[in-house]
């Protein structure tokens, strides 16, 4: 079986192979990997995204997407966890295409009953709500607060991040959440011991990426894809 994982930056070389090694680690045996790149302007690793990069990223999803189906990838997995391009691109291919938000937010909701989102930037926080609002799960989160911190720099920064991570939790915790989940974060969790912080804080953070790796390998074991009634191909 083989997966795309569909990149929504350019990242520097170790920080790519980082996040090749974490997603490597989180599948199957026998389950191959490729990160796919934009053909577009990236978007920024050091600022928050404007609105003009989100769209060209979107328009730049589905042609990946392509690309995957056309290359014999048995699935495609969105690393943004906005599912920016999801919903075009599942409609243009027939293979499987997963939005990591998604899964992120049905699988918290499995897990518990308040959702505390954690946003990369404040900028992006309206951009979380909409989110929560347009995947059904609005009703589940506790008010949404950002981590500040480059995504690009995570490592430089994690002690940084770990404490503001702690921090941002612990006031969700204390307004009713039971499971963490940082959106456009994907960083975090290559770079942080999310299983240490778990137990600090006491409650599960969800690993958007790795479980769409997952939920990827089970739609592909099971013959599943995209129904054609909700999404369905040009004519």
């Amino acid at each position: 079986m083989k997966i795309g994982i569909i990149v929504n930056a350019r990242y520097r070389e170790e920080e790519i192979e980082a996040r090749r090694r974490y997603f490597e680690s989180k599948v199957s045996s026998g389950t191959q990997i490729e990160l796919l790149f934009p053909d577009a302007a990236p978007l920024p690793t050091e600022t928050p995204p404007t609105s003009e990069e989100l769209t060209a990223l979107a328009v730049d999803i589905v042609r990946k997407a392509k690309e995957a189906e056309a290359r014999r990838f048995d699935a495609a997995v969105v690393y943004i966890t906005y599912d920016v391009g999801v919903d075009a691109a599942m409609s243009m291919v027939r293979i499987p295409v997963i939005g990591s938000g998604r899964v992120a937010y049905h699988t918290a909701s499995l897990l518990g009953n308040k959702i505390c989102v954690i946003a990369p930037y404040d900028s992006l926080i309206p951009l979380s709500y909409r989110a929560a609002q347009t995947f059904g799960f609005d009703h589940m989160i506790t008010p949404i607060r950002a981590l500040n911190i480059p995504v690009g720099r995570m490592r430089e920064q994690k002690e940084k991040a770990r404490a503001r991570v702690i921090e941002l939790a612990k006031q969700g915790i204390h307004e009713g959440a039971q499971v963490i989940f940082p959106q456009g974060l994907n960083s975090v969790s290559i770079h942080l011991p999310l299983k240490e912080v778990e137990v600090e804080i006491g409650c599960p953070i969800i690993d958007a990426v790795p479980l769409a790796l997952r939920f990827a390998e089970t739609f592909v074991s099971l013959g599943l894809t995209h129904s054609r009634l909700a999404y369905p191909l040009p004519s």
